[in-house]
């Protein structure tokens, strides 16, 4: 399934570039234009750090006294990963309960997350009861932004809305992961080959969420 990675990758880059188009946009909304400018750049930390988690068990490794296993580093990118998005949702759910909630689920994940990889499952193993946590709150921060557009006090047009296909996008992604995910860690011991066959349902669900994320910037209007 090695194509498969490499067109995932490429749609990675699309929509890295496809996010470009809010440098040259001007900002309706001040708030809203910083935190695109920020997920732009997000998108070219997602695409260079898969890159390099692609390179490194065929070429970089060599060059290392460590591992060929480049597991430690996906735990580490998942980490940094969802920092970012949960300080870009602390950013667009103002309402104050559920901003609160967010406060609280960030302060669990840090904690589970750096638990899990020092003491757990380590930092050679893909750290996927941390991933697992982390799809749960995905999910709810995503429903959470829907709820927020059910009482908004203008109407906003979802086909307009870039936060809603980034929502909609990780919707999707964690939905298909969580499921994976707990499948994986029964799948790993009875077959390697179903588990592999989870892995790419996991990475499909990946290039539907970056597909979201184009659409978020090709469907901003020019002021």
């Amino acid at each position: 399934m090695n194509w498969f990675l490499y067109l995932s990758l490429s749609f990675i880059l699309v929509s890295y570039l496809c996010s470009l188009r809010i440098f040259g946009l001007k900002a309706s909304s001040p708030e809203l234009h910083y935190l695109l400018r920020a997920f732009s750049y997000f998108l070219l930390f997602a695409f260079l750090a898969e890159c390099f988690g692609i390179a490194w068990p065929r070429k970089i490794y060599l060059f290392t006294p460590f591992a060929r296993s480049n597991q430690w580093f996906y735990n580490i990118f998942h980490f940094l990963s969802y920092l970012f998005y949960l300080w870009f949702f602390l950013r667009v759910l103002p309402l104050p309960g559920i901003k609160k909630a967010v406060r609280i689920l960030s302060f669990i994940y840090l904690l589970v997350a750096l638990i899990n990889f020092t003491f757990i499952q380590g930092p050679l193993q893909l750290n996927t009861f941390t991933d697992l946590l982390a799809c749960f709150i995905m999910v709810f921060l995503s429903i959470a932004y829907y709820y927020q557009l059910l009482y908004a006090k203008e109407i906003v047009p979802l086909q307009r809305d870039p936060i809603f296909w980034i929502s909609t996008g990780l919707l999707i992604y964690h939905l298909g992961s969580m499921m994976g995910l707990f499948l994986i860690n029964v799948m790993n011991v009875i077959s390697n080959e179903k588990a592999r066959n989870i892995h790419f349902i996991i990475q499909f669900s990946a290039v539907l969420m970056y597909i979201n994320y184009s659409i978020a910037f090709v469907c901003m209007k020019k002021k």
